[in-house]
């Protein structure tokens, strides 16, 4: 992968992305958010991977595909794809997303027939969008200011982030419809009004500042769930927890949705997929954990806090190990049992992550899936902290903590 910000701007400098040369208005859309952005790159690196940019696919082959109909559907409350009265909102929900990452120069659009077909131009880069919205998002933040700057609009942007004010604003807004009426085909009003937010705001939260809302200059500066097409997650349920219940018993009490219980089985497989391809390419597919069991493959993806009770941090790459069978189903868990855990090598399944980890971010020609602030929440969850006892900002903080929580049982 070996994505940094250099790596993307040098992709989408490449492009043509002058839309008063292009006149094309579909360079961002009312679904380019984040979350889907990623979900659907997340998807293409999935259906493309062994075939890469030999494998032309439309969105069709993209929302038929059963890695998107597992883990789409409910986590974004969509309807079954072969009915044919979701076949205008599957359209827009994954064909206006390609259409971003064609133009971005991830992907390579062209006609066949009345037919939009794809293909991967950029792998590592469609693999670093797919890997988390975090990743996907400043993504978002340098194409779009890219194609402001290109397309000679920019300075209005800077003159709102300047001086966020109801008149600012509203000038910034009035000059981006008339600049989508002047150099696209939208004749309306109402179609730059709904592309706005998704253009304004990823760039209002990188400036700290207001953007928009409901069509007006919002109330409170954006923030990163704002940018979202789910709002919910997980620091929300737990922003009104009293420190003194756990956040097992809160869960119980406050149990989440079914969106967000589909957005943690999606999290989960993604993690798991993206582990095990790191670990094939780097470490050449053996176990994270050296003992008697090593012998073998790693075809096991392991949660070191189990999936069920620890779904907040299901997604995290910093939880999932690559274990053998034989560690996974005679050592991580006893008997075959899935439901039993065994503190002692718990203990020693996260302190091999932590080596993995310190051994990833030592080596910076390697691609940088993993961090030691991840791995500290994912300590501090499965620890049930409110208040962690370090920092965890490297490998020997991470360690203590971990000695501290098994001694504490012993």
């Amino acid at each position: 992968m070996r994505i940094n910000n250099v790596k993307i701007n040098e992709v989408v400098e490449k492009k043509n992305l002058d839309i008063r040369e292009t006149g094309y208005g579909r360079w961002i859309d009312q679904k380019c958010t984040p979350d889907v952005v990623s979900s659907v790159a997340d998807i293409v690196d999935s259906i493309t991977h062994d075939e890469g940019v030999t494998k032309w696919f439309t969105a069709k082959d993209v929302w038929f595909s059963e890695y998107a109909r597992n883990y789409i559907i409910e986590q974004f409350n969509k309807s079954d794809p072969t009915k044919k009265s979701a076949v205008a909102e599957y359209n827009k929900f994954y064909q206006q997303p390609l259409n971003l990452l064609a133009y971005a120069g991830v992907l390579e659009m062209t006609k066949r027939g009345r037919y939009n077909v794809y293909r991967v131009l950029q792998p590592n880069l469609l693999e670093y969008i797919g890997l988390n919205e975090r990743n996907a998002l400043n993504f978002l933040q340098i194409y779009i200011t890219a194609v402001l700057k290109r397309s000679g609009i920019y300075q209005v942007f800077c003159d709102f982030f300047n001086s966020p004010t109801e008149d600012t604003f509203n000038k910034l807004k009035t000059d981006f419809r008339n600049f989508c009426h002047m150099y696209t085909n939208m004749t309306k009003d109402l179609e730059p009004n709904r592309i706005f937010p998704k253009v304004l705001n990823p760039l209002s939260l990188q400036h700290h500042t207001y953007g928009a809302a409901r069509g007006r200059l919002s109330k409170e500066t954006i923030t990163y769930a704002n940018l979202m097409y789910n709002t919910k997650n997980f620091r929300d349920i737990f922003s009104k927890k009293p420190k003194n219940v756990s956040r097992q018993d809160w869960l119980r009490a406050h149990p989440v949705d079914n969106k967000v219980k589909a957005k943690f089985k999606a999290d989960s497989a993604r993690a798991k997929k993206y582990v095990r391809r790191f670990n094939d390419k780097y470490f050449g597919g053996k176990s994270e954990l050296k003992d008697s069991l090593a012998q073998g493959m790693a075809t096991q993806m392991h949660h070191i806090f189990p999936q069920h009770s620890y779904r907040e941090i299901a997604g995290y790459l910093e939880n999932i190990i690559a274990l053998t069978p034989s560690q996974h189903f005679t050592e991580a868990h006893p008997n075959n049992n899935t439901s039993l855990i065994d503190p002692d090598i718990q203990e020693l399944l996260l302190k091999s992550k932590a080596s993995t980890i310190k051994y990833v971010v030592e080596h910076k020609d390697m691609d940088q899936i993993y961090s030691f602030n991840n791995f500290a929440h994912v300590l501090k969850v499965g620890f049930d902290l409110d208040e962690p006892e370090s920092e965890y900002d490297n490998f020997v903080s991470a360690i203590n903590e971990i000695n501290i929580h098994y001694n504490s049982m012993k």
